[in-house]
């Protein structure tokens, strides 16, 4: 018998032939059928004989992996044992190497997983273009209720008709509020659409038409659920919650939805359809804001009729300061539009959104859906930075400060008797310094009531008074008409709505003060707030209490802003308040760009030595540091 060879990485020394020599692999396997397997048995005898000489020539190949590679390889399982033993048997003892066919499909199971990442991530990869480019196309795959493709692009057409039997009622999903749904129909492809129903096309606007999206169609908003007109503010905030809510819309802020352009049915074969306006932007006051807060977001909407050469209105229905023209002209004296002398739309053609619709109605608490994200990348300047991506919208509201919102002369008088009486007193003070210029002072607005800090630095967010008095003197100081190493404090026009802060500021500012509270004439000062101003009790306050208080408001925006200017062009040299108010973000604008932030360097950072629109509250913790109007 030939002596055998000796088992490989096994044992340092010869494997002898013995009987009672045993192998004691480290990891134990189960028993199999070849000489492999018996080899995973631990702890168990092999008996070498002649009838297994003919697998120890093939031992080489079995020990050049070491014992503790796993089984689950092809190079050590028992099929692959197998497949050896019966390929030697086959071949009269000739040595064969392993099939090529099982490493081949090891790989590519083993590959598998990465191939199904590849083709899922190439799937997301096309929705998301898809999403970009093609939301209609991407909502009809996945099921969405959308308009059908029209064989052409939608044209308006005053003249075709359609009849109302082939509308059909597209029902949206509600959302968490106690209002009726407004109704919406579609339009069937027929190549044209309803006389009822013009969506707002280049010949209403001819300066920026809509871009609608390819294969829409126009639907039909219905108000057939409702009986009065206009309808409530939170019902219109239901109208928006429900329409605006489903797919992103990507594309311009004036671009129609993908759901196809939608608007409600208008008349327009009645005899006073010509009298009434084509396209129409309609500020709707309803009262659950400060006044402020409104005119910030009216002066927007303003701007945006003026720019999409709509006619611009005001709706008092809901207000509960009276009625408009008891504190404002007519804003078309200003602001006249592209028809003057054109009627404003029937109420209950009014709509809340889409903004495309003809007569697009909002208020504030609409505002959310249209003066977001999309208004701020159309309209801010794309290549300024910081502060400066602000400018064209803060340009924006002085001019509808200056021209459409203009007080009445009722309130352009108050300001005017505030105005004297107030130079007056200046020249009293000052005439004690020569260095100072007679009318010369610093302006300061303490909101108090439900107003709150935005910051949570204070307690109770409440901006102590000793901080408005500090940044008084502190600016004073740099200011260029102040004197130098005077030691003099500047004369102060202090607006606030709390009695109680108007008498703690005159207690602490080592100055002299001037309010409403302080006023001699009977006429101003019954203007001045009698209370601290909560906008949930204001409604509970007689009609005429309400009047007299917002003509005190707009009186004393007038004098801390500069605002509506007479011939004598009253204005202060710095504003030190609180951004937290409304009074504060537009007292900023009636400043000017360069006087109330300085000399902003490209970067947008504020010019700390030269700004005069000073706020208490965040104090440059935030950025931009000035912000248009609110969202509520």
């Amino acid at each position: 018998m030939t002596r055998p060879r000796p088992l490989k990485n096994v044992v340092a020394t010869p494997y002898r032939n013995s009987t009672d020599q045993q192998l004691t692999p480290r990891t134990p396997h189960s028993s199999g059928g070849s000489r492999t397997s018996r080899l995973e048995q631990g702890f168990s005898k092999v008996q070498l004989s002649k009838a297994n000489e003919a697998d120890l020539d093939d031992q080489d190949a079995l020990q050049s992996a070491p014992l503790l590679a796993s089984s689950s390889t092809g190079r050590f399982s028992t099929t692959s044992s197998r497949s050896t033993r019966s390929s030697n048997s086959k071949g009269k003892g000739k040595r064969s190497s392993k099939p090529p066919g099982n490493d081949i499909l090891s790989r590519a199971v083993s590959r598998l997983p990465l191939a199904f990442g590849i083709f899922t991530g190439s799937i997301l990869l096309i929705l998301i273009v898809l999403s970009f480019t093609r939301p209609d196309t991407l909502h009809r795959y996945v099921g969405a209720k959308v308009p059908l493709p029209s064989s052409s692009p939608v044209k308006d057409d005053s003249h075709s008709q359609s009849s109302d039997a082939h509308l059909e009622k597209i029902h949206i999903s509600p959302v968490a509020a106690p209002d009726p749904t407004p109704d919406v129909k579609q339009v069937p492809p027929q190549g044209t659409h309803s006389a009822h129903v013009r969506p707002p096309t280049p010949s209403h606007l001819p300066d920026k038409p809509v871009h609608l999206m390819e294969g829409a169609m126009p639907t039909v908003i219905s108000y057939e659920n409702y009986t009065t007109f206009p309808l409530l503010p939170s019902e219109y905030r239901a109208q928006c919650g429900r329409l605006q809510g489903g797919f992103m819309a990507h594309g311009s802020y004036w671009d129609a939805s993908s759901m196809g352009p939608m608007d409600v049915e208008h008349d327009d074969k009645s005899p006073e359809h010509e009298k009434i306006c084509s396209s129409t932007i309609t500020y709707m006051l309803d009262g659950t804001v400060g006044l402020m807060a409104d005119l910030a977001l009216m002066a927007q909407a303003a701007t945006l009729a003026h720019e999409r050469n709509r006619t611009f209105f005001v709706d008092d229905t809901y207000w509960d300061r009276g009625r408009w023209s008891d504190h404002f002209e007519d804003v078309h004296n200003g602001q006249p539009g592209p028809e003057p002398g054109c009627q404003p739309p029937p109420a209950n053609e009014l709509v809340a959104c889409p903004r495309t619709a003809r007569h697009w109605v909002i208020n504030a608490r609409t505002a959310k859906y249209h003066f977001g994200h999309a208004f701020y990348d159309n309209y801010e300047d794309p290549y300024g930075h910081n502060l400066n991506r602000l400018r064209p919208i803060y340009e924006s509201a002085g001019e509808s400060l200056d021209n459409a919102i203009y007080p009445n002369p009722q309130n352009m008088e108050l300001i005017q008797l505030a105005r004297e009486e107030f130079t007056g007193f200046l020249r009293s003070v000052n005439k004690q310094h020569a260095s100072l210029n007679e009318t010369t002072f610093v302006a300061t607005h303490v909101r108090r009531g439900d107003r709150k800090s935005d910051s949570y630095v204070y307690p109770g967010r409440q901006i102590p008074l000793e901080d408005y008095i500090s940044e008084v003197k502190a600016t004073w100081k740099r200011l260029d008409s102040a004197p130098a190493s005077s030691g003099i404090n500047p004369p102060v026009y202090l607006a606030t709505d709390s009695p109680e802060a108007h008498a703690d500021f005159i207690d602490q500012y080592p100055g002299e003060v001037y309010s409403l509270y302080d006023t001699t004439n009977p006429i101003l000062r019954q203007l001045a707030s009698p209370m601290e101003y909560y906008q949930d009790n204001f409604d509970d306050l007689d009609e005429h209490v309400r009047i007299q208080a917002t003509r005190g408001m707009i009186v004393d925006f007038a004098m801390v802003s500069g605002f509506w200017p007479d011939e004598k062009d009253l204005h202060p040299e710095a504003i030190v308040c609180a951004m937290s108010s409304s009074v504060c973000d537009l007292a900023a604008v009636g400043l000017g760009w360069e006087k109330a932030f300085g000399d902003v360097n490209d970067m947008g950072d504020l010019d700390e030595k030269g700004k005069r629109w000073v706020d208490v509250d965040e104090r440059g913790r935030i950025i931009p540091v000035w912000r248009p109007f609110e969202m509520f």
